[in-house]
């Protein structure tokens, strides 16, 4: 799944937007979206669930090429797109539509889901950030996935800075 222009376009309008909310320009002289950034949703969950898909059908086994390198995913073929920079894509559409602060009503699942794509395409130090500048979670979510904030949930990082797997 290749973005094409327009996706792109839009993408492009939705980073500027974020970038105005970050520098704290006026309301007034916000740039205009020419089209929903909310229509982007579509594609970058979807390029996310099929690179997701690939990576969690090798594990276990050795990964081939360069860390981060992808196999084509089923279906991606004809497209000629890189899964990277798709994936790439997907993460930089999650990561501007939550700080162009679009929806009144974001919720800790959607850094979570920025925070996923990053880290699969292989970005941890974004990641990071993403989980450290989001609302805590909910219990409910995965059983207990609160426990991504280690500051909030008393949970130590392990020496790599990672939290220790709790299963």
């Amino acid at each position: 799944m290749k973005p094409e222009a327009s996706a792109q376009n839009v993408l492009s309008t939705t980073r500027a937007r974020a970038k105005m909310r970050e520098f704290r320009v006026a309301e007034g002289d916000f740039n205009q979206l020419p089209r929903d950034p909310a229509i982007l949703f579509g594609l970058a969950i979807g390029i996310l669930g099929d690179v997701a898909s690939i990576v969690s059908d090798q594990i276990g086994d050795d990964l081939e090429g360069a860390p981060g390198a992808f196999p084509m995913p089923t279906g991606w073929e004809d497209d000629a797109a890189d899964p990277q920079a798709s994936l790439r894509f997907a993460s930089i559409f999650f990561d501007a539509y939550i700080n162009a602060e679009l929806d009144a009503e974001l919720t800790p699942e959607l850094s979570l889901l920025c925070a996923a794509t990053y880290y699969i395409a292989g970005s941890v130090g974004s990641a990071a950030v993403i989980v450290r500048h989001m609302d805590q979670p909910g219990v409910d979510i995965a059983g207990g996935l609160c426990c991504t904030k280690p500051s909030l949930s008393g949970v130590p990082l392990s020496p790599d800075g990672f939290i220790p797997r709790l299963l």
